[in-house]
């Protein structure tokens, strides 16, 4: 079994999480896999607080602006999808 190290970063709305996960990532050459159920639409990024791209320093984001806002998307579908980015990193 391989072991994959993981960081998170979780807090309320509003406190700099998008912002710590882009430091961290440039620091350890990492990528964000976006775990806010509202962010994974597409158009919806004053609504839901989407960090901007020039704001993203060029640290891959996944998971994000993929659907359309009439899609539906199940969490079962987010924890396939999650760790299935989690295994290809």
């Amino acid at each position: 079994i391989t072991m994959r190290k993981v960081a998170t970063v979780i807090g309320s709305s509003g406190i700099g999480k998008s912002k710590l996960a882009v430091e961290l990532c440039k620091v350890f050459q990492g990528q964000v896999i976006n775990a806010d159920a509202l962010q994974v639409y597409k158009g919806l990024d004053i609504i839901t607080n989407k960090m901007p791209l020039h704001e993203r320093e060029g640290v891959k984001h996944h998971l994000m602006d993929f659907l359309e806002p009439d899609q539906e998307y199940k969490v079962t579908e987010f924890l396939n999808d999650a760790m299935g980015m989690v295994r290809s990193m």
